[in-house]
């Protein structure tokens, strides 16, 4: 009986290190995707005009959809210039890539984020 759970221990400690590593490796992929500067500040005006958090019109009918908001309607402008901020700052960096999907310094945030 310990033998079995020792070996479910194990087990469970040998896939977390696997995970972690390989979601270490996946995000510093994502951080060697070029950034376009300029789609990115269309997307900056986009948000300005819009504001923080903007109500869209839902078109049709939601019953049987699987909404993961209590407001369905309204996009989180704020936490997306958040992360362009973070994806241009990092892009422009000239550290390594694993410094760079480990750090999370934006000029916008600074190291809150």
């Amino acid at each position: 009986m310990k033998n079995i759970i020792g070996k479910s221990i194990m087990k469970c400690i040998v896939l977390m290190i696997a995970g972690s590593i390989v979601g270490t490796l996946l995000l510093a992929l994502v951080f060697l995707i070029p950034v376009n500067e300029e789609k990115a500040q269309e997307s900056f005006d986009i948000i300005v005009d819009e504001a923080s958090y903007p109500a869209i019109p839902i078109v049709g009918d939601l019953t049987g959809m699987n909404q993961q908001s209590f407001y369905p309607g309204v996009l989180d402008n704020s936490s997306d210039k958040i992360m362009l901020f973070t994806a241009l700052d990092t892009f422009q960096s000239d550290k390594s890539v694993f410094y760079r999907s480990m750090s999370m310094y934006n000029g916008y945030m600074g190291l809150e984020y």
